[in-house]
């Protein structure tokens, strides 16, 4: 990734400068381009019992082979997004959390869990339980993220994938899960 930083310094901004002029031209076409390649790369799947997420386009809805209840999303079968909640729930999203790292840190297929407290959605409303490790087996990433909304559930989703495919990093789709809403 390019980590060039440009600085322009304006004593004064003149509209009639002609160089100011093609600075302002720029600036906006950039934006503007960044504005659209995000909304049409983009799009915003998802029902109304599980949440909302923002996916990139060219994913496609995901089967997965245990037949589990999450809503599932994925790219080439690889990097996987799932959706779940618990209706109900006689425990929080912190205790489900809790025990779920519990139970991958006595577990001897997966190496380095980490629990964090992050904030997620839209508007960084919801205060997530994530819990994030690695399976060595198959070079696996699964990062979670447990969570109460408002409408009385606990949430669950889940990033999985590789650390880099075809120059794509996991990382890169962290914003999916931040993307949560309730509603479209």
């Amino acid at each position: 990734a390019n980590q060039a930083k440009f600085y322009c310094e304006f004593d004064e901004f003149s509209e009639n400068c002609i160089l100011n002029q093609l600075f302002n031209f720029v600036a906006h076409s950039l934006h503007n381009i960044s504005e659209d390649s995000n909304n049409k790369n983009t799009t915003v799947v998802g029902d109304d019992k599980y949440g909302y997420i923002t996916i990139p386009k060219n994913w496609a809805k995901f089967y997965d082979v245990d037949g589990n209840t999450s809503l599932q999303y994925s790219y080439a079968n690889v990097y996987i997004v799932s959706l779940n909640y618990f209706e109900d729930s006689q425990y929080t999203a912190k205790e489900l959390a809790s025990n779920y790292m519990y139970n991958k840190q006595n577990s001897s297929d997966v190496t380095g869990v980490t629990g964090a407290t992050v904030q997620i959605g839209k508007n960084k409303e919801y205060t997530a339980y994530q819990v994030y490790m690695y399976y060595p087996s198959d070079g696996t990433y699964l990062v979670t993220y447990w969570f109460e909304a408002e409408d009385g559930k606990v949430h669950y989703i889940a990033l999985e994938g590789p650390e880099e495919l075809s120059g794509v990093s996991i990382t890169d789709y962290l914003y999916i899960p931040e993307s949560f809403s309730l509603n479209k």
